[in-house]
């Protein structure tokens, strides 16, 4: 074929990824979000269920949800070497394959120990294994309007929140809580038709030895050597992109960035991540109705979390003086005064109410997390910001369900427990606003006894506080 025969077919596949391919890509990201991030938080009958039948304490069934987000959140930096090695498409569908296999296996278990296991080592890491892949391939097919397709694609973490909370109902009571974990393993191998959406860009090799100004998108590609460890490289822009991903010196060049990493770690992994399994747990203890209606209220959560995860976008575009890390913070405070003032809902309909309130800021949350990296060192470093963030609210998600569990089997009372999320986000979120209040009037203290013009380009830290959105972010190409 003559050069000018591939040129034209090369433009003509990457047109198609352009076009109307690219939105089938975000939709299966949808997807996988949906089961990989929704599950956990509709996974509340299924613990009620199995709690009951092994006649565990809290702390031992929670020990179940902690060691499943030990292995999907604290092994992400990993998952780039499968991602590396066998592309996109290759590395969902065994995340799919493994995560199908826990929750077969899961039927079979003897002992609640064995859920540890199946549940939290094979169905942890095989969304492991799906959760970054299915995220970073939509800034390689979406690239003028990522912060939608981003949002959209976060967004299925919501629905399966609404969706999965009744269908475990439906399950358990029907064929038991064996053979619900039997019907959803099946259910669950179905994200391998989203794998198989996710076919390899032709031009990514190209583009990688190109280098081109758009930093973000370069750091998620399959085929970038620098997301791996090849420090033998003797290419500098590889060199520089491995730099990027693994420099914990990101922790004190931008202090703002170590309170971030705090709050994540108290408010999103301690507090956020096992709040929805124990709102249900409570209600169910307080036998506020009946099984089916608390499955609604769980769906009503995930509903409202779902439009908290698409509010951000507008927000932070109609306001600019207020920014992603203040109004992430603010979302954790609101959701922990939200979470004290739950203790005293103690009928349907104002249970009700606190949930879906609760869901739109838990939701917000989320959303904002790749956001506020953006906002606090650029597009360029948002996959270095990721990798030192994930494993903080990792070791939350870990502590967060084991402490809540353990409260409640000291004082056999899950307010008491509510209590503590509330503290653990006020606390996260309070310490985030105040925080980046004082670093702001430090800097303008800074700018003001300067006489240098050129004085806010000199580090990192000075891109942290601009009051910026991604869409200026976007306007500007994504040039550093």
């Amino acid at each position: 074929m003559s050069d000018n025969g591939r040129g034209q077919s090369e433009r003509d596949d990457d047109d198609d990824d352009r076009g109307w391919y690219r939105w089938l890509v975000v939709l299966a990201s949808h997807l996988c979000s949906c089961f990989a991030f929704g599950l956990y938080q509709s996974i509340g009958p299924l613990f009620v269920a199995v709690q009951q039948y092994f006649e565990a304490s809290s702390v031992r069934t929670s020990w179940i949800l902690s060691t499943m987000f030990c292995f999907q959140l604290g092994l992400g930096p990993i998952v780039n070497i499968p991602v590396k090695r066998f592309g996109h498409r290759l590395t969902v569908m065994m995340g799919a394959v493994l995560s199908s296999l826990g929750f077969f296996l899961s039927s079979f278990a003897p002992r609640i120990e064995f859920l540890y296991l199946s549940m939290g080592v094979f169905v942890g890491f095989g969304y492991c294994l799906i959760t970054s892949p299915s995220l970073g391939i939509v800034a390689l097919y979406v690239k003028r309007r990522y912060v939608l397709a981003n949002a959209l694609a976060v967004s299925g973490s919501g629905l399966g929140i609404f969706v999965f909370t009744p269908l475990w109902d439906a399950l358990i009571d029907g064929y038991g809580w064996r053979g619900a974990f039997i019907l959803f393993s099946s259910i669950n191998a179905q994200l391998c038709v989203c794998a198989a959406i996710y076919r390899p860009k032709k031009k990514a090799k190209s583009k990688l030895k190109n280098m081109t100004t758009d930093p973000d998108a370069n750091a998620n590609e399959s085929d970038s050597p620098g997301r791996h460890g090849n420090t033998e490289s003797n290419s500098p822009p590889n060199k520089k992109l491995l730099c990027g991903i693994c420099d914990l010196s990101l922790l004190y060049r931008n202090p703002l960035f170590a309170v971030y990493a705090f709050a994540a770690f108290l408010g999103s992994g301690m507090a956020c991540i096992p709040l929805a399994a124990f709102m249900f747990i409570r209600a169910e203890s307080k036998q506020l109705s009946s099984s089916q209606d608390l499955s609604f209220l769980m769906s009503l959560y995930g509903a409202l979390g779902l439009l908290g995860r698409l509010t951000p976008v507008p927000i932070l575009y109609f306001i600019p003086a207020l920014t992603s890390v203040r109004l992430y913070g603010l979302a954790l405070f609101f959701a922990g005064v939200i979470s004290f003032f739950s203790v005293f809902a103690n009928s349907y309909a104002l249970y009700g109410m606190v949930t879906a309130i609760l869901g739109i800021f838990v939701g917000l949350t989320f959303t904002l997390i790749s956001q506020v990296l953006k906002d606090l060192f650029g597009p360029s470093l948002v996959t270095a910001g990721m990798t030192i963030t994930t494993p903080f609210m990792a070791i939350g998600a870990i502590l967060g369900p084991t402490f809540a569990g353990l409260i409640y089997d000291l004082t056999g009372n899950y307010d008491n427990t509510f209590y503590y999320f509330g503290a653990c986000l006020a606390t996260a979120g309070s310490s985030l606003v105040i925080m980046e209040s004082h670093f702001n009037k430090r800097r303008r203290k800074s700018r003001q006894s300067q006489d240098e013009p050129h004085h806010s380009e000199k580090g990192v830290e000075m891109v942290s506080h601009r009051a910026s959105t991604d869409f200026d972010m976007l306007e500007d190409g994504h040039v550093q």
